[in-house]
């Protein structure tokens, strides 16, 4: 992960546990991410503290998603819409392409 960057994944509770089961949520755990399930990232567990975990840029792969992160954070929050690849590699580089 770049330096000052967190990767936050958030999977439905049977996507979580195939994942898990695969290894791959242990890989991105190690690596310093977070897989969460059963929650949503933006708007709740998130936004509600992005003050307090100095979040400046969210970038996503869903519209939706895009448009709550910029009203629940009142327009202080970044917002970059990508597929799920570029949202991997800004975490990995720490530069938004595109």
């Amino acid at each position: 992960m770049a330096k000052g960057l967190r990767l936050w994944v958030a999977a439905n509770p049977p996507t979580y546990h195939l994942a898990k089961a695969m290894g791959w949520v242990d890989i991105i755990e190690k690596a310093g991410g977070f897989v969460l399930s059963g929650v949503c990232a933006g708007t709740g567990l998130l936004m509600g503290s992005a003050d307090i975990l100095g979040v400046k840029v969210v970038a996503n792969n869903g519209l939706t998603l895009s448009g709550l992160v910029t009203k629940v954070a009142r327009g202080n929050v970044e917002v970059c819409f990508g597929d799920i690849e570029k949202c991997i590699n800004a975490a990995v580089s720490g530069y938004w392409e595109g």
